[in-house]
């Protein structure tokens, strides 16, 4: 274990605390050394990590604490190292971002510096949606049909949306967020009220032939489908 030990300019040099309000001082960069000394024998033999992994894992876990601060109060700031708390809670949200990124089902690509309050709901969210892709929609009628779709996209938004506000993409986030909203009424209506469905289809076909999607050629596809990553980035 006592090869696992940063020094304190490295720790120094990783964090972004605000100095003025708190200090660097020897407490707190030391709280960081040994908690993060501490936790690797254990990520390491989970993850089956290697030696030289160190100085990334102490990254990742100080990039969370990183993040976190930014929106917290003065006085976190200067008393979270007073607490194994906080500690524990980083080095948390870095096993289970390296869980989720080693899951090759996991529809989340885990970001280190997630916060663990919204990778537990990213986490609801994936086994809700593998166990919706394993409805059969065999003998499904027209109605059943349009509320299947109208669930995946929902699912789709949900996750575009999560995805693009752990990047901080808000604006394209709330672009997203408003189509949800959208969505999620439209599909309330049509689960209390089936027989709108076909009212509902009908719409839909015209709107997507105005957009030209409907019917459209495979070339008229792939330009519309430039058109959205150009947009998107």
């Amino acid at each position: 274990m006592a090869n696992y030990q940063l020094s304190r300019d490295q720790v120094r040099a990783l964090l972004k605390d605000n100095i003025q309000i708190s200090p660097n001082c020897d407490e707190k960069v030391d709280y960081f050394r040994n908690g993060i000394k501490n936790a690797f024998p254990d990520y390491r033999k989970q993850f089956n990590a290697k030696k030289e992994d160190f100085d990334l894992f102490a990254e990742r876990v100080i990039m969370r604490h990183n993040h976190k601060i930014k929106s917290s109060s003065p006085q976190f700031l200067k008393n979270y190292f007073k607490s194994n708390d906080h500690i524990n809670e980083l080095i948390k949200g870095v096993i289970k971002s390296e869980e989720a990124k080693n899951d090759p089902t996991h529809i989340f690509t885990r970001d280190q510096i997630i916060d663990p309050i919204i990778m537990e709901f990213e986490n609801l969210i994936n086994r809700r949606y593998h166990r919706f892709n394993e409805v059969n929609t065999d003998g499904f009628d027209l109605a059943k049909t349009i509320l299947y779709r109208m669930t995946e996209r929902f699912f789709n938004e949900l996750i575009s949306g999560l995805i693009l506000l752990e990047r901080e993409f808000y604006n394209d986030a709330f672009i997203i967020w408003r189509s949800l909203l959208e969505t999620t009424t439209n599909l309330l209506i049509l689960e209390k009220k089936p027989s709108l469905s076909g009212k509902y289809d009908e719409r839909r076909k015209i709107a997507l032939t105005r957009t030209r999607l409907l019917n459209a050629s495979t070339k008229d596809k792939i330009s519309k489908s430039k058109e959205t990553l150009k947009h998107v980035g």
